[in-house]
Order: structure tokens, then sequence, then C-alpha cells
């Protein structure tokens, strides 16, 4: 796969935070936001297991070599800490960045803009504080929740450039279209959390969505067979971290079957994809 063609996966995949602030879905039902959102979870889970599953092969490759006197211990002693160090620094990476919001806005959780492409009446609409000031608020608040969405897809985008420069070529455009789905969904919150009756700028865009392609570029940079493990564990932690927070926010007992439905369709999607692009990808080997 050509260094190009990966990073236009990653382009892509920031550019749908900008198609999610500005186009469509906007005025979508709240029942049909948690049968999305928890659609999203389903392929989020998918890519998490799959990302695990390739991060722990090679692991896996030097156990049998060490059992079968072919090399010794070293290489599982770098790699098994790199995966799970990755794990820590993805999943540890976003939970700081949202404590350092909720620190910010206190009693304020960027979920509570309602479903993720349903804005309702704005979050400019603060009882007991003017319109500008609340106004100016709620942009702050999308401009925080934006660099959050742009931390989760450089995260995810080290994966996809380190595994396109690996060689990789079903694995990446599977990231990028799960990570594209997701950023849609993103597009909507941040829409969500700004103030009613205005264009999101585009500046919410430009910081949700651009972290991708220089990650992307990063990863296709830095690949190797020990970099692209850390790569691997970074993703799976930045996507284990955003389905807890999709699920916690995903509503209480009465969406519970929207919920289930929509995690079993992700799932479903994201397997039936999967074999598509392996498919795909073998008729182009």
């Amino acid at each position: 796969m050509s260094d190009v063609l990966v990073l236009v996966y990653g382009l892509v995949a920031g550019l749908a935070v900008a198609l999610g602030l500005f186009v469509g879905l906007r005025r979508a039902p709240a029942e049909a936001g948690v049968l999305w959102r928890a659609s999203a979870v389903g392929v989020l889970l998918f890519l998490l297991w799959d990302l695990l599953t390739h991060g722990f092969e090679p692991i896996s490759n030097a156990i049998e070599a060490m059992r079968d006197e072919i090399d010794g211990p070293e290489e599982i002693f770098t790699l098994a800490p790199l995966l799970l160090a990755g794990l820590v620094v993805g999943f540890g990476a976003l939970a700081w960045q949202a404590a350092s919001s909720f620190l910010a806005y206190p009693g304020r959780d960027d979920e509570e803009a309602g479903p993720t492409y349903a804005p309702g009446p704005g979050a400019g609409a603060a009882t007991g504080t003017s319109g500008l000031v609340a106004a100016t608020r709620a942009r702050r608040l999308a401009l925080r929740a934006s660099v959050g969405v742009g931390l989760h897809g450089a995260l995810v985008g080290l994966a996809i450039g380190g595994n396109g420069g690996r060689h990789e070529i079903a694995f990446p455009i599977l990231l990028a279209a799960g990570l594209g789905l997701l950023n849609v969904l993103e597009g909507r919150r941040l829409a969500a959390l700004s103030t009613a009756g205005e264009r999101p700028p585009a500046l919410l865009a430009l910081v949700g969505g651009a972290p991708v392609l220089v990650a992307t570029a990063v990863g296709l940079w830095l690949a190797n067979s020990t970099t692209v493990v850390a790569f691997q564990g970074i993703a799976a932690g930045a996507l284990l971290y955003t389905v807890i927070r999709l699920l916690v926010a995903s509503g209480g007992r009465e969406a519970r079957p929207r919920l289930y439905a929509g995690v079993a369709l992700g799932i479903t999607v994201a397997f039936l994809a999967n074999i598509a692009v392996i498919a795909f990808a073998g008729s182009i080997d």
C-alpha cells in the first residue's frame, strides 16, 4: 500500500468531523441517536478486539520462537510491556483530557447536550447568566470537546499510519472507516455544544479532525515491527475509553433495548465489513 493512500485514509477519517458538524442528521429524533451511538459502540468494540489481536500477534510469535528455542525471551520482554504501556497511555490521555475539561467547567458534562446529533435548545441558554456570557462559555466548552476529539483521532491515527507503513492493506482501511463513523457522531456532539442558532465554527472541525492526518503521517514515518505494537496498544486504549464514555451517555433503562440492538448491529456490520475489506485487499495483492 502506498504512503499517499494511507494518508488519504487519515484525511477522510479527519474530515468526518466536519461532515458531522455541518451536514445532515441534526434534527434526527433522540431514539435514532441512541441507536446510532450504540451501533458505533459495536463497531468500536470489534476494532478494539482487532487491535489487541494484531498487537498480541508478534508477542505470540515470540513466545513460540522461545518455546522452540529459536530465539530468547528478549523480544517478549520488549513487546509485551510496549503493548500494555500503549493501552495505559491511550486510555490515560483521554481520561486526563476529560478530567481537565470537567475541572474547568465543573458540573457540566460534554454529553449533557443530549443525543449525539440532536442539539436541542443549545448550550447557550444558561440560567442566570447573560446571553453573551453563556454563548462564550458554550464556545469554549465546544472547543475543549473538540480537543478531546482531536486527541482521540490522533491516538487512532498512529495505528492507521503504523499499520499502513507495515504494508497492511485491510486493517488501515477498517480503522479509518471506524474512526470516520465515530467522528461523524463527534461532529454532531460538537454542534450540540455550540451556541444555538449559530453555524458551528470551522475551528472545531480543524481542531477535531486535523490531528488524525498528522498522526497518520507520524505513524507512517515511525512504523517498524516494534513501534507498531505500541501504536496498536495506544489506539486500543483510546477506543476502550471511548466505548465506556458512549455507553455511560447512552441513556437509562428505557434506552437499553435500542442500546443492545445497536451494539449487536455495529458488531455485525464491522464483522461483515472486515470480511469484505480482506477479500478486496486479497484481490489487489
